[in-house]
């Protein structure tokens, strides 16, 4: 049987590997695995990494998350 996730996440890409912005994230997925994904919503932002980061912890919250996105909307 087929399924459809929708699916809301953070990436945090602290060594800078990804050399591309959100829209490129499912072309990433579409080449590890036979699926296909669209961006309903997205944004990237940029931003000093510091190993004493609240989102660099295991089971961070998401308001963790999104405090680097305040007023950007």
């Amino acid at each position: 049987m087929s399924k459809i996730h929708k699916v809301e996440m953070y990436i945090v890409d602290a060594n800078d590997f990804m050399d591309i912005d959100y829209t490129g994230i499912p072309e990433v997925l579409e080449r590890c695995a036979d699926m296909n994904s669209i961006i309903i919503n997205g944004k990237t932002v940029e931003f000093e990494w510091d190993d004493d980061l609240a989102i660099n912890r295991v089971n961070c919250p998401s308001e963790e998350y999104e405090k680097y996105f305040v007023g950007d909307c």
